[in-house]
């Protein structure tokens, strides 16, 4: 991805693993100073929808789910996944519909999960 290019790799990792562990990139973290709306990775806030927004509501309690980020997937178009969990127990349960990964645009929702009406 090209705004991974930005990023230098470091030297070299300490450690036993040193070859598993390089090259790495290091990133650094900074708050914005304007709200992020657009098909761009982030963390937090409210997620930038390519298409109609779907917010996934936790099976246990019909809570909404927590967005806890945004990341691109490569390819020719614009796309897009979105991570959702909830705060009830379950979370670990791949279809316990406490948790839930969206792609758009055209990605398949799972029977499992269900949305804010």
């Amino acid at each position: 991805m090209a705004w991974l290019e930005r990023f230098e790799p470091l030297a070299a990792a300490a450690g036993p693993f040193d070859r598993w562990l390089t090259p790495r990139r290091e990133m650094s973290w900074q708050p914005s100073a304007v709200p992020i709306d657009g098909p761009v990775a982030k963390l937090g806030g409210q997620p930038s929808w390519v298409e109609e927004p779907f917010w996934p509501v936790s099976r246990s309690s019909g809570e909404p789910m927590t967005f806890i980020g945004q990341f691109p997937l490569p390819g020719s178009g614009i796309a897009m996944a979105y991570l959702f969990v909830s705060d009830e127990d379950g979370t670990f349960d791949l279809e316990g519909g406490e948790n839930a990964l969206l792609i758009q645009p055209g990605g398949h929702v799972p029977s499992f999960v269900r949305a804010c009406s």
